[in-house]
């Protein structure tokens, strides 16, 4: 069971538990790696470490499948009470549907401040699943490594007649 508003004591709970598992992840000799044998083996490639390329709404649903897979998502970054949430789209956040979104939090200050400035816009992600449970709730989130802004609201009409040119030249 998940507490929609969680005190300040639990906040840092919770981050200081976040932080201990992702250095535990990250230091550990099979960070990043992937060791289930149910992963397609198109969606895994190996470059600076293995990576899992996957559904957000996979890495929601399926989250003790992924922890502490190093994966890569696609989704609508956004603010949701002073934290960062990625939505599986734009109108999963206007409607408020935080079930279907997930925790996300720099690996350092550096990429949080990133992720900040990248806000209100659809994002690729890669970084380590962490889930954390206790004794009356759990919490999936991904610590982020790196973080790039595909597309912001603005743009869909642009990106759209891109698409159409490149559809009709084709």
């Amino acid at each position: 069971m998940q507490p929609s508003i969680m005190s300040r004591t639990d906040m840092r709970h919770y981050s200081s538990k976040l932080m201990a598992a992702f250095l535990l992840f990250a230091f550990s000799s099979q960070a990043g790696s992937v060791d289930r044998q149910d992963a397609e083996p198109s969606l895994c490639f190996d470059g600076r470490g293995s990576v899992c390329e996957v559904a957000l709404a996979a890495a929601i649903g399926q989250a003790d499948e992924y922890d502490g897979t190093k994966v890569m998502v696609v989704g609508y970054l956004a603010e949701f009470q002073n934290e960062l949430r990625l939505y599986l789209s734009e109108d999963a956040r206007l409607v408020g549907d935080v079930a279907s979104s997930v925790l996300v939090t720099g690996i350092n200050a550096e990429t949080t401040t990133q992720l900040g400035r990248q806000a209100e816009s659809y994002v690729r992600i890669t970084g380590f699943v962490v889930t954390l449970k206790d004794r009356d709730w759990d919490r999936t989130s991904i610590v982020v490594e790196r973080a790039f802004t595909l597309m912001r609201p603005e743009n869909r009409d642009r990106v759209r007649a891109i698409q159409r040119e490149s559809e009709l030249k084709s």
